[in-house]
């Protein structure tokens, strides 16, 4: 193998170590509507947002490994964070799915694609972990 290959391949294996997925939920809305409610929103939109950037290198990484792939969740007060967070993530070109629940046409959550760490983190660091 060439020199430039192993370090291109060393390269992306750490890469891939540092790849994390953000998903942000509304912590009223789970109270109001419970666990199992914001669990399949959840999921949903983790589906919508790898669906939509599977031709992505990281999220093509992400995959390649699901056994340590590495989901962060977070949550937000109320609908007027969440939104303000999409709009933010939106004005700086980051990709991301916003999850609104048809039938109760509210927004419920939202998935940021696969990111390295370093390069997304910023946006969400005020957020507290969901517990």
């Amino acid at each position: 193998m060439k020199i430039s290959a192993i370090l291109f391949s060393r390269a992306f294996q750490r890469m891939s170590q540092n790849l994390v997925q953000y998903i942000i939920v509304r912590k009223d809305v789970l109270k109001e509507h419970g666990l199992h409610f914001i669990m399949g929103e959840a999921c949903l939109v983790c589906s919508a947002v790898h669906f939509a950037c599977q031709e992505d290198p990281a999220t093509q990484e992400y995959f390649k490994d699901v056994d340590n792939m590495h989901k962060v969740v977070l949550g937000v007060d109320n609908e007027s964070q969440l939104l303000k967070l999409a709009n933010d993530l939106k004005e700086k070109d980051f990709s991301f799915e916003l999850r609104t629940n048809p039938e109760k046409n509210i927004p419920t959550c939202l998935a940021i694609k696969v990111y390295e760490k370093g390069e997304i983190a910023h946006m969400v660091k005020k957020f507290k972990l969901l517990r």
